[in-house]
């Protein structure tokens, strides 16, 4: 697997919670989702998207059957597909796929998205659930969708659901499909306001050359616009693989949003906390002093080393450290991920901006996700 796809999975976190909010779109059409099947392997096709452009796509289905994994290859060479991911019961499975581009996936209403593998005995389901994203990767509808899933026979009539272990059909031969050029590695970034001798334009090319983070415009990447609480939890709701989740017990986390799993999950796993008065606040601006505690704690939950201290004695501003934040910051800064401010401090109240975040993602990724993945 290239670095390409192992990005894969914060990039769509990334461009999820950092792109620009836009109204959500009435939804006309009425897809469903046809597949062949040919023993393990699932063909799967998105049918009746209507016109509108769809760049992001995630579907998740719930197998009868266990399943001990499962991966997904897109159809297009070009489409980002993270590890998809899969959970399983003693009766059922459920699997979870995400699929993104940066041009639109679909053509003539139709998806190709390619192919699911499974291991294990297991039936494909009569519906799945369904969230169509438009360019800046927000949901095209209010909610996910339920739509029908039906097997395509060679010959083009289809039926409902059926077993992986019987009657396969003969695969549909699958397309070569044409690379596309590689970017050089040469090439500027497309952003006006990231300067060539920015201190953080090294750190914004890296993680835009990976897909990880996309401009909030065309030729605008904001570098000093701030990062709120939810859009930082669901950056690593994401690349945690979006784990099955509640919506938590916070009164101002409603149903529906954007952000209401992944903080439920995130609760659950102890890698964030309310205020005093019970509240989340997702629209909060995100703290350096609670960056560092929440990536702190997410580190621990994914199993990485987290032993490493620095020392804040040299800040001039150290005594202004939540003592929740103490050890986090002290981790941060022995890890390499937090660094002053250049006057003397480390600013542990200031806001986390989108060039910070994409500084310290950077490192994080380095030191951790790279490492553990073998890149």
């Amino acid at each position: 697997m290239t670095k390409h796809r192992r990005f894969a999975a914060l990039a769509l976190a990334l461009a999820l919670a950092c792109a620009l909010v836009l109204p959500v779109s009435a939804a006309t059409a009425e897809p469903k989702l046809t597949y062949t099947q040919s023993g393990s392997v699932a063909r799967l096709k998105l049918q009746g998207l209507g016109q509108e452009s769809i760049y992001g796509v995630q579907l998740e289905l719930t197998l009868a059957g266990k399943c001990d994994s499962a991966t997904f290859s897109p159809m297009s060479s070009t489409a980002y597909a993270p590890r998809c991911t899969c959970v399983a019961g003693d009766l059922s499975t459920q699997v979870t796929i995400y699929l993104t581009d940066r041009s639109p996936l679909n053509k003539s209403g139709v998806l190709d998205m390619g192919s699911l593998t499974l291991s294990g005995s297991f039936s494909m389901p009569d519906k799945a659930t369904l969230t169509l994203l438009d360019r800046d990767l927000k949901p095209l509808t209010e909610g996910p969708q339920t739509v029908a899933v039906s097997r395509q026979s060679t010959g083009g009539s289809s039926s409902g659901g059926s077993s992986g272990g019987s009657s396969r059909p003969t695969p549909t031969p699958t397309p070569t499909p044409t690379p596309s050029p590689s970017p050089s590695p040469a090439h500027a970034l497309p952003f006006d306001d990231v300067a060539e001798d920015a201190w953080f334009y090294n750190e914004v090319k890296y993680v835009y050359d990976k897909g990880m983070m996309n401009g909030t415009a065309a030729a605008a990447f904001a570098p000093n616009a701030p990062t709120s609480r939810g859009m930082l939890v669901t950056i690593l709701y994401r690349l945690a693989g979006s784990p099955a989740a509640q919506t938590p017990a916070f009164p101002d986390v409603a149903p529906g949003q954007y952000y209401a799993y992944p903080v439920g999950w995130a609760a659950q796993q102890s890698i964030v906390n309310g205020y005093e008065d019970g509240r989340f606040l997702p629209d909060g601006l995100l703290t350096r002093e609670q960056l560092a505690a929440i990536l702190y704690r997410y580190a621990r939950a994914m199993g990485y080393q987290t032993t490493a201290r620095g020392s804040l004695a040299g800040f001039t501003d150290s005594g202004s450290i939540s003592s929740y934040a103490a050890e986090p910051m002290s981790w941060a800064v022995g890890v390499g991920l937090l660094s002053g401010m250049g006057d003397g401090t480390v600013n542990p109240q200031g806001q986390a901006t989108r060039a910070q975040v994409a500084a310290i993602l950077t490192r994080f990724c380095k030191a951790y996700v790279d490492v553990s993945q073998g890149i």
